[in-house]
């Protein structure tokens, strides 16, 4: 599944059949590629809340579907004051506009979508756009050699084929 198509679905808790909130962003353990939790909008002036992927039910259409959520235990919020854990993802809303470059010191584009695989919650591919208006994008696939960095994600020639050639 795109991130693009999955941010801003509803996310609904399956105990009390309630609308949580909506899908803000996905946070990513960046050197093994998964994502770990989902950044919820709860409202227009509410913080964030994080729902851990083991929490989630089912990535449905319409809705993400989550296991009944403790609305007694404080949120927890995905800022200074979460677990040390947490503070050292990143959100894929981080990653993308970022600039790829190939190892081979290549400036591919930037991402335009990040794709995860809905099963494993790993995140699989990146869809990379280069300059201009009319260009097409190009996916690569995300193995252990690609790194997300705070500005630059770095990604082996060979995953991109022609393009990290000049060709």
């Amino acid at each position: 599944m795109k991130f693009s198509d999955l941010k801003g679905r509803s996310v609904v808790n399956l105990e009390g059949a309630k609308k949580v909130g909506e899908v803000e962003d996905l946070m990513i353990n960046v050197e093994e590629h998964q994502v770990v939790s989902v950044k919820v909008k709860t409202g227009r002036f509410s913080a964030s809340q994080v729902i851990f992927v083991s929490e989630v039910k089912n990535v449905g259409p319409d809705a993400v579907t989550v296991t009944p959520i403790d609305s007694s235990a404080p949120a927890r919020q995905p800022d200074g004051n979460a677990p040390a854990s947490l503070q050292e993802l990143i959100g894929i809303t981080d990653i993308i506009g970022n600039q790829v470059v190939t190892d081979t010191g290549t400036l591919v584009g930037e991402v335009r979508d990040v794709i995860v695989d809905a099963a494993t919650w790993a995140v699989a591919a990146c869809e990379v756009r280069e300059g201009g208006l009319f260009t097409k994008p190009q996916e690569f696939a995300v193995t252990p050699e690609v790194r997300f960095g705070k500005k630059i994600v770095t990604v082996p020639a060979q995953l991109l084929g022609g393009a990290s050639n000049g060709q």
